[in-house]
């Protein structure tokens, strides 16, 4: 239980993530066995309980040159489901907000509302920042990747107000998107 700043945080945990600014206000009970968090049941070895909350933090993941910044929600843990509760933040030219929670949080289930007032694919997709590579511009073609968990499965219900992806722009988009498998 406490506020902890971020970056006394990364230098205790070791991430290698870097640049970290922000708060993180814990009150969270944690019982079981650490070993257990590798277990497929969760649910009988592991309980959780309690509140986070991140204010204003920011950082860079080590092989992902787009800063993540101004992250602020808080969220609340039952046994292994974790709740989002306004979680809004910036990544590049990009935003969003969300409301939801994870169902068993190490399986990842994600049942959540996205909103965005920007999504830039281009910026977002890109291996390095704004399509370039070694300096050199990155072949359109072969330029974008996404690499998502085979464990993870989303079902989002999604609101973008201004969405872009090489010439494609739209406005105004309202759909589920669903992953799974």
């Amino acid at each position: 239980k406490g506020t902890f700043d971020m970056p006394a945080v990364t230098a205790f945990v070791p991430s290698g993530i870097r640049d970290v600014a922000g708060l993180l206000t814990a009150d969270v009970r944690f019982e079981g066995n650490l070993n257990d968090l590798r277990q497929q049941n969760l649910n009988r070895f592991v309980r959780t309980s309690g509140n986070l909350q991140l204010q204003n933090v920011a950082f860079t993941l080590p092989q992902r040159p787009l800063r993540l910044h101004r992250l602020n929600g808080d969220f609340s843990f039952r046994n292994t489901d974790l709740m989002i509760h306004r979680f809004s933040g910036a990544v590049g030219r990009s935003d969003f907000r969300l409301n939801g929670r994870f169902e068993n949080i190490l399986a990842y289930l994600l049942l959540a509302d996205f909103n965005a007032r920007q999504l830039d694919f281009d910026e977002l997709l890109a291996e390095t920042p704004y399509g370039k590579t070694n300096g050199k511009k990155a072949n359109t073609s072969s330029s974008y990747r996404l690499r998502l968990s085979p464990r993870l499965d989303l079902n989002l219900t999604c609101r973008v107000d201004a969405l872009r992806f090489r010439r494609f722009r739209a406005r105004q988009v309202e759909g589920v998107f669903t992953l799974r498998e």
